[in-house]
């Protein structure tokens, strides 16, 4: 039996739009070879608006979108559009692949960054909502891997929402790790005041 023309046209897009799939796919892995993570992004964009159900397309894109915000981020580009493009990627790769730690690790610097510039503008409730959007993150990213760096952040974060007893938990973590690290061993000090002053 053969195909009606219908069917074999239906065929013949389907066979074409797998192949053009395929192809962004492979552009996509050059691009971000190259470290061209814009370029990669567009690909992979294209792929999955060709061919939805592609998994290794949305775990690429994900990873696009982890590395162009971290070029952005480690640019010393700051503004409130950079800020917004950063934070817009890293939502992008997280909704793509919750598992990956490196992007929600990332998120949450991005938010420290932003309550610790309303923490300088003296606006409290802003500081704390970004602060705990920050908390969740890098917690989000130690469970997912533990990571002694990760958990420097925890306790960072913690001290900075006035939890003394979470942030020396998570520093211990960090220390049993880096014993020497003076950025660590200084948080240890501010965060053993505050707890002398909580008794």
């Amino acid at each position: 039996m053969s195909l009606s023309p219908i069917a074999k046209t239906y065929s013949s897009m389907n066979s074409f739009l797998f192949a053009k799939s395929e192809d962004e796919f492979f552009l996509g892995e050059l691009f971000l070879e190259k470290g061209q993570y814009q370029d990669a992004v567009n690909s992979f964009e294209k792929v999955l608006e060709l061919n939805p159900n592609k998994a290794q397309a949305r775990k690429k894109l994900s990873e696009a979108y982890y590395l162009f915000a971290n070029e952005k981020y480690y640019s010393g580009e700051v503004s409130q559009e950079s800020w917004a493009t950063i934070i817009n990627l890293l939502n992008n790769s997280v909704q793509l692949n919750f598992n990956n730690a490196e992007a929600h690790k990332l998120l949450g610097l991005a938010y420290e960054d932003i309550g610790m510039e309303w923490e300088r503008q003296n606006e409290d409730e802003s500081k704390i909502f970004y602060f705990k959007k920050a908390y969740f993150e890098f917690n989000a990213s130690f469970e997912l891997s533990p990571d002694c760096n990760v958990a420097f952040y925890l306790a960072r974060i913690c001290m900075r929402l006035g939890e003394a007893d979470k942030a020396e938990s998570f520093l211990n973590i960090y220390l049993n790790g880096m014993p020497d690290n003076a950025k660590a061993l200084m948080l240890k000090k501010e965060i053993q005041k505050m707890l002398n002053n909580k008794n």
